[in-house]
């Protein structure tokens, strides 16, 4: 039950998977049926045997909104995604997914839809268009072509240095599309984009078409904050100033063109932002609710704009439904993730079709000819490697933080811009998706509003805020009034651009979670949601088919463990004790465990708690560990410890982790001393260590003596 007396129930089937999320207006009223979300598992109707969906999500049905249905490979990759919106669209949208032996996408099938030819107004479908993408030997992403056959090049080649990171993309600035098709049929302004770094792996130039910019850090700072941004092709060069909390406290231009400062209290909300010199946009704002409104859930709810008031609504998920200014009035409806699938605005339904990295592939409208209804005005995306390369058909350049570089002008640090955006849903500042009329940014879990600088709505997330990070106690701020240097997809978390150009999301102090909206599906598995799971309706991660598989492995793995071992490793140590070990053999860095604090405590745990507690929570974890198997992530999020399926099934164990703690031995030197024999191949020996530990007994009670015992 939250603060409006609203409450939100989940409906459990027989294997612990979310079957039925029910929403209660009131809580001790009667159920909102048509804000029921219903997941369906193993079987859909379809009587199909290619979707593989046995032990898989099925189909997820949100009332009034859309119904999404999936098919997958026998090894549970997602093959297509059906967005059925309802009203008897012809030609339901269906995104469809090929993948090599490695499991790479190596073609990826956009949805159908069509235009009305006039005179007549009959309907002529577009073919779906195709995109083919090839890779080097080394499994990077290093072309897409359109079409079959040798196609229509929209990336002829990368290359990329020992780190990973881009070197030069050659790809077109714009592309011709064939009428009669309406496909891709040739590519205009062919050229090399190219990317340089520093000695830190930070990006310091990217050239494009009518695009060249530079940027520079300190050389003395070690934050890894920029300090300037110079645009080669005006001139114009960007210098930027902190407080002492890291904060942006001023940007101004080198030249006369525009400057701004900054300043915040104690609580880090923005209280003004003055102009310096120049021409740009200024703000005075006060923390009190004089002119803004806010229900119990610290939704925003209606406000002032030089033109009159703004109300708008949220749904049980605190999620925006409606907005009403004085010219327009838009409504809203959303899918699974929390992804906006439907607005409503002057008469007209918007779609948006999402790729299964949560990508926008296009939006469309809804077009009808002889009865029969069908989407149209399609305007469509294509990425590389999650970098969004190509919008409407023309070249995008986005900057280091995701920005379009030049599209509407100059664009301030906060998202302000100098010119006009006209393209609802474009693109204008990070990754946002800004509505013209009532210009806000849609940011996937919550709304952001850059004349503030501020979200509509608190952050939903709560393992986002933490006391080893003061600033982001406040729920409204954007990311912690650093947005030169941040960004946030999502809406939920901080979050740092690296320079491959997969953002990690982290706060200043190390918690670490990957974006499901920047990252690219290319090579990568779909659907990394950890960061976005509390905040999504149902906890979306809970849902997965493949949680259930983990969560059995895990706690046939636990229970199968030697109880010596866990009596010793488990009733023995704490959490703190742990630690203190770790600096004492050196086996891991021991700032590993404060990353992962956080997430214990969501879980009910803290460092004066017993490894033994650890263990009884471990299957409801497993969510986490099976969200980041074989990723970085997972080292970092729970320490590089308790990783317990980390990519081998049941050969490895929680206990494995902790011997490497308890010993500070390395795979080869534990194994010798379990199985008294030696091993050349770390591989084998960690192999055989985990076999030893699931089948045998283990009493390592004798090992005190020699290794000592916090």
């Amino acid at each position: 039950m939250d603060a409006k007396n609203q409450k939100v129930e989940n409906v459990y089937d027989a294997y612990g998977r979310v079957t039925m999320v029910k929403r209660y207006p009131v809580s001790t009223g009667a159920e909102d049926v048509n804000q029921r979300t219903t997941n369906t598992y193993d079987y859909d109707g379809s009587n199909s045997s290619t979707r593989n969906l046995w032990g898989r999500l099925a189909a997820v049905t949100v009332p009034n909104s859309v119904t999404e249905r999936y098919s997958y490979t026998s090894a549970g990759l997602l093959t297509s995604k059906v967005s059925d919106f309802g009203g008897g669209i012809y030609m339901l949208p269906t995104v469809d997914y090929s993948y090599d032996n490695e499991g790479k996408v190596t073609q990826m099938v956009y949805p159908q839809y069509g235009h009305l030819v006039p005179p007549s107004s009959y309907a002529m479908y577009s073919q779906r268009l195709t995109l083919n993408y090839s890779y080097d030997s080394l499994g990077q992403l290093q072309g897409i072509t359109a079409g079959s056959g040798s196609g229509t090049n929209l990336v002829t080649s990368a290359t990329y240095n020992a780190a990973g990171q881009l070197l030069t993309l050659n790809r077109p600035n714009s592309v011709t599309v064939d009428p009669a098709t309406e496909l891709p049929s040739g590519s205009v302004g062919l050229s090399a984009e190219t990317f340089q770094y520093n000695g830190r792996n930070q990006l310091t130039r990217q050239t494009f078409l009518y695009s060249d910019i530079e940027y520079r850090f300190s050389t003395t700072a070690n934050d890894g904050r920029l300090t300037q941004k110079k645009n080669w092709v005006s001139g114009e060069e960007e210098n930027y100033t902190y407080d002492s909390l890291g904060r942006l406290a001023t940007a101004y231009t080198t030249g006369p063109e525009w400057g701004l400062s900054w300043v915040c209290d104690g609580f880090g909300n923005r209280l003004q932002q003055n102009v310096k010199k120049g021409a740009a946009p200024s703000t005075v704002q006060t923390v009190n609710v004089a002119g803004f409104g806010y229900d119990s859930n610290g939704n925003m709810t209606d406000w002032s704009t030089p033109s009159g008031s703004v109300t708008a609504s949220y749904d049980i998920d605190n999620r925006m439904t409606q907005i009403v200014t004085p010219s327009v009035t838009e409504t809203y409806k959303y899918g699974p993730g929390n992804l906006r699938v439907r607005k409503y605005q002057g008469g007209t339904w918007t779609y948006t079709v999402y790729g299964q990295g949560g990508e926008v592939l296009g939006t469309y409208t809804m077009c009808t000819a002889a009865g029969t209804s069908f989407l149209c005005d399609a305007r469509l995306r294509v990425y590389f490697g999650g970098r969004l390369i190509l919008n409407g058909w023309t070249g995008v350049k986005p900057d280091r933080l995701g920005s379009p570089d030049g599209t509407h002008g100059r664009v301030y640090p906060y998202g302000e811009v100098s010119g006009s955006v006209t393209v609802d849903q474009d693109e204008t500042f990070t990754t946002y998706k800004r509505d013209v009329s009532t210009g806000l940014d849609y940011a996937q879990n919550r709304y952001y509003a850059s004349s503030w600088g501020r979200f509509t709505s608190a952050d939903p997330y709560r393992a986002s805020g933490g006391v080893e990070d003061p600033q982001s106690w406040n729920r409204y701020t954007y990311v912690e009034n650093d947005p030169v240097n941040l960004l946030d997809p999502s809406g939920l978390v901080s979050c740092r651009a690296s320079e491959n150009w997969v953002v990690v999301c982290t706060t200043a102090y190390g918690r670490t979670y990957e974006n499901v909206m920047w990252r690219s599906f290319l090579g990568f598995p779909g659907f990394d949601l950890a960061a976005t799971a509390e905040a999504t309706w149902g906890r979306f991660f809970e849902q997965r088919d493949f949680e259930v598989e983990k969560r059995a492995q895990a706690k046939n793995a636990i229970d199968r463990l030697s109880r010596n071992c866990r009596d010793v490793l488990g009733s023995h140590w704490t959490l703190a004790e742990m630690t203190a070990k770790v600096d004492k053999t050196g086996f891991l860095d021991a700032n590993q465990f404060y990353i992962y604090e956080k997430r214990l405590e969501d879980f009910g745990l803290n460092r004066s708690g017993t490894v033994a507690d650890y263990f009884k929570q471990f299957p409801l974890m497993s969510g986490f560990v099976s969200e980041f198997n074989s990723r970085p992530s997972n080292t970092i999020i729970l320490g590089g410890i308790f990783s317990s399926l980390n990519g081998r099934g049941q050969n490895g164990t929680l206990v494995h982790e902790m011997l490497h703690v308890y010993t500070g031995l390395d795979d080869i030197g534990l194994a010798k001393e379990l199985l008294n024999r030696d091993f050349n191949s770390g591989s084998d020996a960690s192999t055989a260590v985990s076999a030893f530990l699931l089948d045998s007994d283990c009493d390592i009670r004798k090992w005190r003596a020699k290794y000592g015992e916090q």
